[in-house]
């Protein structure tokens, strides 16, 4: 059984889902229709952090207002 489900309404429409799951510590993402998903015009996984102030680099990412 997951632990965490979270749905997300792609650009164009609310049918479109895409869920999160994690099973024992692996990640296990399903995404619909990638391409139309807004979240990928910006990289999710950078691999590091970011030396100035200790944060996440995906905490830099832009936020729509």
């Amino acid at each position: 059984m997951p632990q965490q489900l979270l749905p997300v309404s792609a650009a164009g429409g609310g049918r479109r889902r895409c869920t999160l799951a994690i099973f024992s510590g692996k990640i296990i993402l399903n995404f619909g229709i990638a391409e139309r998903l807004r979240a990928f015009r910006y990289p999710i996984f950078t691999g590091g952090v970011v030396k100035g102030n200790y944060l996440s680099a995906a905490a830099s990412l832009p936020v729509k207002k």
